[in-house]
């Protein structure tokens, strides 16, 4: 399973919206899309994924499955 830390800057967990430098960075970390335009901000990370917010640390974490062989 992956899974990435990202600050949680005032995110919602349901709608988890990233910036386009998060998202290559995601990219690159294995994470897979569903839309991936990161020069016009629009990414939407593919299902299944869990997102798990720590209000008290103020991040975000985002896990997904490893893909399917």
């Amino acid at each position: 399973m992956r899974s990435h830390t990202l600050p949680l800057q005032g995110r919602d967990a349901r709608r988890v919206r990233l910036t386009g430098e998060e998202a290559v960075d995601l990219h690159s970390r294995g994470f897979r899309f569903s839309i991936f335009r990161p020069g016009v901000e629009e990414c939407r990370l593919s299902l299944p994924l869990e997102v798990v917010v720590d209000v008290e640390a103020a991040t975000l974490t985002i896990r997904q499955s490893e893909a399917a062989r």
